[in-house]
């Protein structure tokens, strides 16, 4: 069995049928304490970012700077894929040329908890959300999809080119984990 706990703070048990619903809330009465803890840091998390959007109100997160909605081409989503495209062409090739690593094609999708992705046949696949983020995130989430074309796992020579490129990473990993919620956030009160 397991759980988590999603963005509307609901609880989600996951179990086999072989488990019997007195053996299901026996394993939520044991994880009270857990699921305490996580409602009240989750509670917190939302509150923090919901003070940030009120605080920026008809304003977006352009590559990581807060620009009025006025001065953004924002009818739709479509928008924003569309300039994002367009800053992954020039920052990839960029980042292909320096590492000798060329992706068959790049695509954009909404995608709330994998911001990039490398098929098997390197096919390179980002999530609209980059769209929030500074371009320096979004340099290293290039980096580290790109080092998949060479290295198909997250083993010791996969970081190490990684780290080649962005020395960083794991400062920028850290960032990225943390500002996903805002980025998800910020697209679902754009586009409500």
């Amino acid at each position: 069995m397991r759980m988590r706990i999603d963005e509307d703070l609901n609880i989600l048990v996951y179990a086999s049928k072989a488990f019997s619903d007195a053996q299901i809330q026996a394993f939520i009465n044991q994880n009270q304490k857990w699921i305490q803890e996580q409602l009240e840091k989750q509670l917190k998390s939302k509150n923090k970012i919901q003070k940030i959007l009120d605080d920026h109100p008809n304003q977006i997160l352009h590559f990581g700077t807060w620009k009025s909605l006025e001065s953004i081409d924002l009818t739709n989503n479509a928008c924003l894929k569309k300039a994002l495209l367009e800053t992954l062409h020039q920052r990839v090739l960029h980042f292909s040329k320096a590492m000798e690593l060329y992706p068959k094609k790049i695509s954009v999708r909404l995608n709330k908890s994998v911001l990039g992705s490398c098929s098997y046949d390197n096919k390179l696949s980002f999530s609209l959300l980059l769209y929030f983020a500074p371009l320096d995130l979004l340099d290293y989430v290039i980096i580290h999809e790109l080092a998949h074309i060479k290295h198909k796992n997250h083993s010791t020579r996969f970081w190490n080119l990684v780290s080649k490129f962005c020395k960083d990473y794991k400062d920028k990993r850290t960032i990225l984990h943390q500002e996903t919620r805002l980025y998800h956030a910020l697209y679902k009160h754009l586009f409500k």
